[in-house]
């Protein structure tokens, strides 16, 4: 006659059993893993855009187009240089650049242009 298991063994402190839990601890009940813990609110993470606009001079930069790029690194690169063969004909260009949004996307091809204006003032008026 096979026997079910009773309460304690199927459950330890409200958590199910897990295969390969070992019994531990004084009272000999399973040791289930640790619960996880509760899911924070979601962070906003990072993720990559095409900013596509022609860079004016200094850190001046007109932006045309933001769009989310692809997540597969593939079709990533085959989309980039689409857009690139469509800058390219305006005399523009393309940047992937990595944000939370396509208004945070511009604001960083922005600074990023702004800063290697800078640099290369820096660089050309030394001695």
């Amino acid at each position: 006659m096979e026997s079910t298991p009773t309460d304690r063994e199927t459950t330890t402190r409200g958590f199910p059993v897990l295969p390969g839990a070992q019994r531990t601890g004084q009272d000999g009940g399973l040791a289930p893993e640790a619960p996880p813990r509760p899911a924070a609110a979601p962070q906003e993470q990072d993720r990559a855009y095409f900013v596509i606009g022609q860079w004016r001079g200094g850190g001046d930069v007109d932006i045309w187009h933001v769009e989310e790029a692809p997540a597969d690194p593939g079709e990533r690169s085959d989309r980039c240089d689409e857009h690139r063969e469509a800058a390219d004909d305006a005399f523009g260009s393309v940047e992937i650049v990595y944000a939370t949004s396509p208004e945070a996307a511009a604001e960083r091809a922005r600074r990023e242009a702004r800063a290697t204006s800078e640099r290369i003032h820096r660089e050309t008026d030394r001695p």
